[in-house]
């Protein structure tokens, strides 16, 4: 038996060739004999295949053609019993590469069905034979799986299991055999997912010799592609059952590629891993992750996203985040609330929006922009203490205010001037019927009504000044009007000039600014009182030199027009000083005065020489 068979074998062909001289038939194959022969005769040689098909075998096969014992293939590797050369518990074909190297130590069984490699000397008599890596059958392994997960009607896993030794570990197998690459079949019973019951999907485990799914690298990353594509860790897909299930307890994390859709998401943190896995954390609309859909909306906790970012919390609290930007420095920059609130630059925003540390904007039944201030349910308050500002919108009502100096933070808000006047205001409201504008009221009364904060001379209500702080127009608290004056002591106190009327039809003198007062009409007034500093009663003096009667009708002839009166044409440019032209105009009256008295004078004398001539 042994090898020098097969040398006795091929000697006796070669004899029979050429010994009969024939042609040695086309069923090439290894022929052998169960003994040596002497014999020439070709029907001592049998061929191995009993159907004379081209079938090589090696090993214990039947030498009656007729028997079912025959190699089936072009090689066939057969043991039917144990070699002499192995130490194995169950026999199979076995094609080892072996290199004659010793190792160390003693090695024990090693996984039957499989192409080994190894390092050794076959005839070692303490079996120092290192086996590097091994290629072998899962057919006849152990149960190192969860067989009652992949087998059905009693049918088992098979496939193939690559195996390498491990750095630094020398010796027998079990010093450090361990398994790189697992591939087997298992059988799919689940009629939900479409598939018949007889099919068999393939399993590829990388570093792991149990793999749960289709690709499983190490002890927790699979992949699946069936109905959903599916990157996971912690996570396989059952198929007997048709759901996700954790592969160790704890929380899983997948990326889902499911009809032109991908889902990232990631599940609750329970203690049974034999529950089915969920990524909802709500209703059906909702999950734990996000998601692409083909039509490109993405949505975050949201399975079914209505727009092209649609973002759903999670939190119960409503002062935990929904979406917050943090720079490099870890300094929030922009922060979303789950109550709605959003904060820019501010992780703690207080109002519907919260600008830096105090500036705020509030939308609800009172919208509001503010600083230092903003609305706790319906309350106005106070960020910081201190003072505040705001610009309040209700009611279609806008009322601009401040508050009084507040030195408690978080505490409500005055706005009321006096508290025992309602419509008293720290501020400007305008009126959403006839858009009456108070300032210091919250009721106005008029297109512009100014309610005074006091009520004394020195305080104004209303002061316009120019850049220089030159006082334009003031109004005290008592009701004085100052135009260029800041403390006006009558009910109208103008410093400078005043002009009523039409400039242009006053002629050259309005453009004096030496005038206080132009007006361009008439002018009704119970009493003018003009001031002097000289009066017309020179005339009536001993000294004053009284024109003679013709001396002044030569003037007039000449002139047209009385000593001292400004003639016409002057009138007509420059206007009537009413204050001298009434002096004047006295002493012209003065004047007459004395030329009747001298005719009277003239009169009686004559009046006395007509007398005398009677007598």
């Amino acid at each position: 038996m042994g090898c020098s068979r097969w040398i006795i074998t091929g000697f006796c062909l070669f004899f029979l060739y050429t010994s009969y001289g024939q042609q040695l038939p086309y069923e090439w194959g290894f022929y052998h004999a169960e003994f040596p022969k002497k014999s020439s005769f070709w029907g001592d040689y049998y061929h191995s295949s009993g159907n004379q098909m081209p079938f090589s075998g090696l090993g214990l096969f039947s030498l009656n053609p007729q028997s079912l014992q025959v190699p089936k293939t072009l090689l066939h590797l057969y043991s039917k019993s144990a070699d002499p050369t192995h130490n194995e518990l169950f026999p199979p074909a076995i094609l080892r590469l072996q290199s004659a190297f010793a190792q160390q130590p003693d090695r024990t069984l090693h996984i039957p069905s499989s192409i080994e490699f190894r390092n050794g000397i076959i005839d070692d008599p303490q079996g120092k034979e290192e086996q590097i890596a091994s290629i072998t059958s899962m057919e006849m392994m152990g149960n190192p799986f969860d067989l009652k997960m992949f087998s059905v009607y009693g049918k088992k896993p098979r496939g193939l299991d690559f195996r390498i030794q491990k750095t630094d570990m020398l010796g027998t197998e079990k010093d450090g055999n361990i398994s790189v690459m697992c591939m087997l079949t298992a059988h799919h019973s689940s009629l939900a997912a479409g598939y018949p019951r007889d099919n068999w999907l393939p399993r590829i485990g990388i570093g792991n010799d149990a793999p749960k799914e289709m690709l499983h690298i190490g002890r927790k990353l699979t992949f699946h592609s069936g109905g959903s594509s599916r990157i996971a860790d912690n996570l396989f897909y059952d198929i007997n059952n048709d759901c996700n299930r954790r592969i160790d307890p704890g929380p899983g994390a997948a990326i889902s590629m499911y009809k032109g859709s991908i889902s990232l998401g990631i599940s609750s943190n329970p203690d049974n891993f034999t529950e089915p896995v969920t990524f909802e954390w709500g209703n059906l609309q909702t999950f734990r992750g996000m998601i692409i859909q083909h039509d490109g909306k993405i949505g975050i906790g949201h399975k079914f996203p209505e727009s092209t970012v649609d973002i759903i919390s999670s939190h119960q609290t409503q002062e935990q985040s929904v979406l917050r930007i943090r720079n490099n420095q870890w300094n929030t920059v922009f922060d979303m609330k789950n109550n709605g609130f959003l904060g820019i630059n501010n992780p703690s925003p207080k109002d519907h929006l919260h600008i830096g540390k105090q500036f705020t904007l509030h939308a609800g039944t009172t919208s509001l922009l503010a600083e230092n201030a903003y609305i706790d349910i319906d309350t106005l308050k106070n960020m910081d203490a201190g003072n505040s500002g705001f610009i309040r919108f209700q009611n279609g009502q806008i009322i601009l205010a401040n508050s009084v100096h507040n030195t408690i933070a978080n505490s409500s808000i005055d706005i009321l001037r006096d508290n025992n006047k309602s419509y008293s205001l720290r501020g400007i409201s305008i009126d959403p019927e006839q858009a009456l504008i108070g300032i210091g009221t919250a009721l106005p009364k008029a297109s512009l009504h100014i309610l005074s904060v006091s009520n004394d001379s020195m305080s104004a209500a209303l002061k316009v000044s120019s850049q220089s702080e030159n006082p334009l127009l003031t109004v005290l608290d008592n009701g004085n009007i100052g135009i260029g004056i800041a403390q006006p002591e009558q009910s109208l106190h103008v410093l400078g000039n005043v002009q009523i009327g039409k400039q242009k039809y006053l002629g050259q003198i309005c453009q004096d600014s030496t005038y206080n007062l132009s007006v361009d009409g008439s002018i009704i007034t119970k009493e003018l009182i003009i001031t002097s500093e000289s009066w017309a009663d020179t005339v009536f003096s001993k000294n004053y030199s009284l024109m003679e009667p013709l001396e002044l009708e030569n003037y007039i002839n000449q002139y047209h027009h009385l000593p001292d009166i400004p003639k016409e044409s002057d009138i007509i440019q420059h206007g009537i000083h009413i204050g001298s032209m009434h002096i004047r105009l006295l002493k012209k009256i003065e004047e007459l005065t004395l030329y009747i008295i001298a005719l009277h004078k003239k009169q009686g004398h004559l009046e006395e020489l007509l007398c005398a001539d009677k007598q």
